[in-house]
């Protein structure tokens, strides 16, 4: 005989109170969603704006990359100063301007010595050496004057420039006339160069008359491309013995 379990007086009954939230069901306690103070002695340090680059050191890199030699030097020396007194970047910048500043003056000094030693060459005066200054006072042949003495006659013609010496100092020839040739066509080059010889020679009669049998006539004389601009011609005496010292109009 199967005995049945007797079911429980209480059983699954709930109580009065059942599922009824409390009191403080849900109520937020007094330090909800607040931030925990910090701990004494750790206060986070206090975040630093951002120093920059100094701008002197960036004007003087941009100076020194475009060849600006003074500026990338002046700004260059004003950029170190600041970065060392103030929190500002910049200082590789300005010493690499002042390296570029420095790298085109040494490029500046060799490519006047090359120059200079390159027209010692076609310009040597009696000892063998041209005046320093003298390479730098160059004029166009189109633009000679009467009474100039010249430190070179290679070459004479077109654009091309030669040196000016002092008259006393040792040099290859003097001008010593200046004329336009008469208006109207270009009558070609054999014909320019006739009327150019033929007054040059005229004209050093009367420059230095005791002198003339013994001077080589040199001129530069206009082109057609030029004959209508410049007519100009000009007449330079040479010695052929060698450099000449003193003026012939003396």
């Amino acid at each position: 005989m199967t005995q049945q379990p007797h079911p429980q007086p209480y059983a699954s009954q709930p109580g009065p109170y059942a599922n009824q939230p409390g009191p403080y069901a849900n109520q937020p306690g007094p330090y909800a969603n607040q931030p925990f103070p910090p701990a004494p002695g750790f206060a986070p340090p206090p975040q630093q704006a951002y120093p920059g680059t100094n701008g002197f050191a960036i004007a003087s890199l941009i100076f020194g990359i475009l060849g600006g030699v003074l500026f990338a030097t002046v700004f260059g020396i004003v950029g170190l100063v600041q970065t060392r007194r103030r929190p500002q970047r910049g200082k590789g910048l300005a010493i690499t301007g002042l390296v570029l500043a420095g790298c085109w003056i040494t490029a500046i000094v060799v490519g006047v010595a090359i120059a200079v030693a390159t027209d010692d060459t076609s310009t040597n005066d009696a000892s063998g050496r041209a005046g320093f200054a003298d390479a730098f006072n160059r004029v166009p042949v189109d633009e000679l004057e009467v009474g100039q003495c010249l430190g070179s006659l290679d070459p004479i013609g077109g654009r091309s420039s030669v040196p000016l010496v002092a008259c006393g100092k040792p040099h290859k020839g003097e001008v010593y006339a200046t004329f336009d040739l008469p208006r109207g066509p270009y009558p070609g080059e054999k014909a320019v160069e006739k009327q150019a010889n033929d007054r040059c020679t005229e004209e050093l009669d009367r420059y230095a008359p005791d002198e003339a049998d013994t001077l080589d006539v040199y001129y530069q004389y206009p082109d057609e491309n030029s004959w209508f601009l410049d007519r100009g011609v000009r007449c330079i005496a040479s010695d052929p013995k060698g450099p000449m010292t003193g003026s012939l109009h003396d």
